[in-house]
């Protein structure tokens, strides 16, 4: 890892024959970062991602090319108060040319804003609720579930780091 100032490069080699590269470029108004795996056996990418993000004090816009260009990924976050943020996006998947959205949103409870709950809904008829609990900056408790309206399915996840 090489880290000049705000941006950072990774280079990496495994036993496999692979090659990874990612860095990310940033200032205080955007941010733009890149991932490209290669395969040296059949000299194949196996991964290549990029994303620009344009920022402001209240608001960030994300546009992203994921999955060696077959995903398209356009992200807009909005704080609307110190402890509310909503959010939209819209995808693209190049390979089946189908389209989804979601709205969602994020507040925080508590001073400290160690406590947070969110909620999504997309287009495809799914709804996501998240509760989180942080203790520490990097210990926390996450309560998750998503239930898919259409198909009467639901999913119910609990973890713990510490």
């Amino acid at each position: 890892v090489i880290r000049t100032g705000q941006n950072q490069y990774n280079c990496g080699v495994v036993c496999n024959p692979i090659l990874s590269f990612s860095a990310v470029f940033e200032n205080d108004f955007w941010r733009f970062g890149f991932e490209l795996t290669l395969y040296f056996v059949n000299r194949i990418i196996t991964k290549a991602n990029t994303a620009l993000s344009l920022i402001t004090e209240d608001t960030t816009t994300t546009f992203s090319i994921d999955k060696k260009a077959s995903l398209f990924t356009a992200s807009y976050y909005q704080r609307l108060h110190y402890k509310t943020m909503c959010s939209a996006e819209a995808k693209y998947i190049l390979s089946d040319k189908s389209n989804s959205f979601s709205i969602g949103k994020r507040h925080l409870f508590g001073d400290d804003h160690l406590i947070q709950a969110s909620l999504s809904v997309s287009n495809g008829g799914s709804m996501r609720v998240l509760f989180q609990h942080h203790w520490t900056l990097k210990s926390f408790f996450t309560i998750a579930g998503e239930r898919l309206l259409n198909h009467s399915s639901q999913r119910f996840g609990l973890a713990v780091e510490l």
